[in-house]
This record gives C-alpha cells, sequence and structure tokens, in this order.
C-alpha cells in the first residue's frame, strides 16, 4: 500500500509569530496483519513564517525600538518511520490512528542589522541560522472505501517539531544557541491504494 497525504496546519502556540505550514507526504506502508501498517515516509513541507529584518527607533517615541519582518517561506524535507492502526477490516469505512517519528532537514540563514542595541558599537549586524530537527505527529481520521483497495483518507493531526536556532554577532560577542518546540494543528486529505 502506499499512502499519499496533502496537508495543511497552523501553530498552536504562537513562537516567533510563525503561522503555519502546507505538507505533501508519501509513505510506503507493509501491512502487518489485516489492521495494521508500518512503513518509512518522506515529504515536502513549506514553511511560513515572519523573520525580524531590522530593528530601529520609534519615530514619534525616541528610545522605543520597533523591528521590521519580512515572511519567508521555508522549504523543509521530513523522513520518517510511521505506524497506522484501522479498527475495521479493510472492506468498510473505518476510522485510523497514525503515529509519525522522524526528522525534518532544512537549513536558513539570514541577518538583520540594528543599532539600537548596541548603540556604542554602532550599526551591528546579527546573522541566524535555523536548522531542521526531530518531529513526532500523531493523527486520527477516517479511511473511506472506494473501488477495490483504493481509500480515500481525512484526518486531523498534530505535529511537535522541534527546531534550533544559532545567533551570532561577533563584533559585540554574541554567540547564542536555542531550540524551540513548536506544535502544529491540522488536517490532512489523503489517498490510499
Amino acid at each position: 500500500m502506499v499512502h499519499f497525504e496533502l496537508g495543511s496546519s497552523s501553530y498552536l502556540m504562537d513562537q516567533d509569530k510563525e503561522e503555519g505550514d502546507f505538507l505533501f507526504i508519501v509513505t510506503p506502508l507493509y501491512k502487518i496483519g489485516d489492521k495494521t501498517s508500518v512503513g518509512i515516509g518522506a515529504g515536502a513541507k513549506l514553511l511560513g513564517y515572519y523573520e525580524k529584518v531590522g530593528e530601529y527607533e520609534h519615530a514619534y517615541f525616541p528610545g522605543i525600538p520597533v523591528s521590521d519582518s519580512k515572511y519567508v517561506l521555508l522549504g523543509a524535507y521530513p523522513l520518517f518511520v510511521s505506524s497506522m492502526y484501522s479498527f475495521e477490516g479493510h472492506d468498510d469505512n473505518s476510522f485510523f490512528i497514525k503515529g509519525e517519528l522522524g526528522y525534518t532537514f532544512f537549513n536558513r540563514d539570514s541577518s538583520w542589522k540594528t543599532s539600537l542595541l548596541y548603540p556604542k558599537e554602532g550599526e551591528v549586524e546579527f546573522r541566524i541560522n535555523k536548522r531542521g530537527g526531530f518531529f513526532f505527529s500523531p493523527s486520527v481520521g477516517m479511511l473511506f472505501q472506494m473501488k477495490g483497495k483504493q481509500r480515500v483518507s481525512l484526518s486531523l493531526y498534530c505535529s511537535s517539531d522541534r527546531y534550533s536556532y544559532k545567533r551570532t554577532a561577533p563584533r559585540v560577542n554574541v554567540f547564542e544557541t536555542e531550540s524551540k518546540n513548536n506544535l502544529l494543528g491540522g488536517v490532512k486529505i489523503g489517498y490510499l491504494f
């Protein structure tokens, strides 16, 4: 069996003003018994988020920093192991649960300049590197029977994605690393044959 899925999600916890993602995944599944399948899947995600690109002093309130941001679309590539359990046989419509555990690969470099954070040093450039990490994604849904062994799936899913950030500004000795978990919730529609 092969399971193709398209999905869309939004962030359940607003971290770094991130907006959400769109995903396409393919999972070849191998049956273990009548109701359980396991496999290794891969896909592509399009992550959308706001990234800080500058900081300046507010025009009407001197001394108050204001930051600029731009919307960024970033391609990411998940690779994972998957397990799916169907609560009925393969001849009827049935509920299912599915779990995915894996790693999302991506690498994004950006930079922004500010003179407000370190006024004595003048304009300082910050470089940011954002990298992928591990994720876990459970889902629950319904399989709708079509012709033969073909099925359409509709599911709700949650995804916990861990990303790492590295911020550097060598001119002022800033070298920071940080990891964050982003929690997403969304809907997937799929085709199973």
